[in-house]
């Protein structure tokens, strides 16, 4: 029976925050977001239309910290490393078990290959690669329940 790859984290992220406070540390901040909706224009005067301000309301955050960092990245999502041979699970939060990052990465590390590890979080215009040697702690914080 498989199990998915942490179902409550793939969700539609956007990248809120990307901190580096050393060279082996980096903490995502990332949320689930929606636009309300403006009021029914007709019947409206024009002023109260144009001023009315644009809101959004926050329904997820989470916060990715990742220690013990070999290597970090945050590219286009078209500028990917991806390859045909990788094998990863989840969607938006992913683990890969295989990946061309990861043969480089074990590659410069012998003896270390199996505690060499790959996470990707992929948002709509980007995506950020991380490489560490432990997973990542994950704060999940859902609005409204």
């Amino acid at each position: 029976m498989s199990i998915e790859f942490l179902p409550q984290l793939q969700l539609p992220w956007h990248l809120a925050n990307l901190r580096m406070f050393s060279a082996d540390e980096v903490i995502l901040d990332v949320a689930v977001s929606e636009r309300l909706s403006y009021p029914e224009s007709m019947g409206r005067q024009v002023h109260d239309v144009l001023s009315w301000p644009e809101t959004w309301i926050e329904n997820a955050t989470a916060e990715f910290k990742f220690e013990s960092v070999i290597f970090a990245s945050l590219s286009e999502e078209w500028a990917s490393f991806a390859e045909t041979a990788d094998v990863f699970e989840g969607t938006t939060f992913r683990r890969y078990s295989e990946s061309h990052l990861l043969r480089q990465c074990r590659g410069a590390r012998a003896g270390a290959e199996h505690s060499v590890l790959h996470y990707q979080l992929v948002f709509q215009n980007e995506q950020v690669d991380i490489v560490c040697t432990v997973p990542p702690r994950i704060t999940l914080r859902q609005q409204g329940t």
